[in-house]
């Protein structure tokens, strides 16, 4: 697998390269909220146990392979004004653009009810979005418009 450059986002402490199964990670030492550690982020291949717990959002004929998507592990700001770790699947060409957003959401203090995976939702979005749930990939048919 070809080597892929990560740029680092504004306020990054590291710039960090990763292949398709290694590690990329950072912090920030940008200004954040008062009493907010800095934001921090992780970038990781699915490996076989993630790929198990993926088994609502991910099956076999899915358009994106699992060496395609990366689980990111991500600060984040509660509605309690507190810091948290979540968790996101990605495609991998995104995960750049994800870490920002999401560093810039955490600086200005945004807050987020939950971010966890789909699959803690039994791979549902409607019950994703009924806990207020922020969640990405889901490989699921297309209802075309319809229910």
């Amino acid at each position: 697998m070809p080597e892929v450059r990560r740029r680092p986002f504004a306020g990054s402490t590291t710039a960090s390269t990763t292949t398709a199964r290694s590690t990329t990670a950072s912090t920030t030492t940008a200004t954040v909220p008062p009493d907010l550690p800095p934001y921090r982020w992780r970038a990781t291949g699915i490996d076989a146990a993630l790929a198990g717990r993926m088994r609502t959002s991910w099956h076999t004929g899915c358009p994106v392979p699992l060496d395609e998507l990366r689980y990111l592990r991500l600060s984040y700001v509660g509605f309690d004004g507190r810091a948290h770790q979540g968790e996101l699947v990605v495609d991998r060409a995104v995960v750049d653009d994800v870490v920002t957003a999401f560093g810039r959401l955490y600086r200005q203090g945004f807050p987020i009810r939950s971010l966890r995976l789909v699959d803690d939702f039994g791979g549902s979005d409607d019950a994703s979005m009924a806990a207020d749930n922020t969640s990405a990939f889901n490989c699921r048919r297309t209802t075309s418009g319809a229910r």
